[in-house]
């Protein structure tokens, strides 16, 4: 082979190893998000989140692009590693049509990838017998990956909307003191911290103000008193402004970052709608 293709070889390699990486980032690292996730997830944003009609779709849309962008990034990678040893590293079958190699290297990741394996065909080398495996490995990865990651922004997402909806009971109720502040208080920190290992909630909207915590927390910021000998209220803005800050110091930077943590909630409320 020529040093050009062991360069591309090189390269598809690298890729590969960039999808990993945002795999690892995103579902192991308690703190992270991988660059794919948050170029891809910010892009959808910019043109979801600025429409009403999309904005209820934006969360589930970033995901599922995000997970399509893993796997065709994850083919692309395996087509440039394969294509210069297709024609020497792998046999065909009967009744292949003579195509461009680099047409038979995106077939076999695809299919690969895919997890289906046709075996129309398949490695004839030591080497390709040893490696191209991993293509169904990685898929499958891939895969629970996926899954994964769906079924764990859910409780996030369950706990985010029942805080909204306590504290539209609150206000409702004019119970901002004493023990449901302490409640609301704990609930926000249990919030925050959702947001920094699961950044990418922040772009599921809700279109019902109720169950909306962008609007709710506005609403309570706005409705809170200065009462500097309640422990409730006191531990209640705290909160807010640890809250603000998990919208500030997210992977994701929007146009919702402000100042202070009344212009940072006011703008994450306007930022979804409300």
């Amino acid at each position: 082979m020529t040093a050009f293709s062991w360069i591309q070889i090189g390269v598809g390699v690298a890729i590969i190893l960039v999808v990993l990486r945002d795999l690892f980032h995103q579902l192991l690292h308690p703190h992270g998000t991988g660059t794919l996730t948050r170029v891809v997830t910010r892009l959808v944003w910019s043109v979801a989140g600025q429409r009403s009609a999309l904005r209820p779709v934006a969360g589930p849309l970033a995901v599922g692009c995000v997970l399509a962008t893993w796997f065709a990034v994850l083919v692309l990678g395996w087509t440039l590693a394969l294509e210069p040893v297709i024609r020497t590293h792998f046999t065909y079958g009967p009744g292949i049509p003579n195509r461009a190699a680099v047409i038979d290297a995106f077939y076999v990741s695809f299919v690969g990838t895919a997890t289906l394996g046709y075996g129309d065909i398949v490695p004839s080398t030591t080497v390709t017998r040893l490696l191209v495996p991993f293509q169904a490995v990685f898929g499958f990865v891939l895969l629970t990956a996926g899954m994964t990651w769906i079924l764990s922004i859910y409780s996030p997402l369950v706990r985010r909307r029942a805080l909204a909806r306590n504290i539209s009971l609150a206000l409702a109720t004019d119970s901002l003191s004493g023990t449901p502040a302490i409640e609301l208080s704990r609930d926000f920190e249990m919030v925050a911290t959702d947001l920094a290992m699961f950044p990418s909630t922040l772009f599921f909207h809700d279109g019902d103000p109720t169950s909306s915590l962008p609007y709710q927390a506005s609403q309570l910021l706005h409705a809170l008193t200065e009462d500097g000998g309640d422990t409730g209220i006191r531990m209640l803005r705290s909160s807010l402004d640890r809250f603000a800050g998990a919208l500030t110091d997210s992977e994701f930077p929007t146009a919702w970052d402000g100042d202070d943590t009344r212009q940072t909630i006011d703008r994450h409320a306007r930022a979804h709608g409300h």
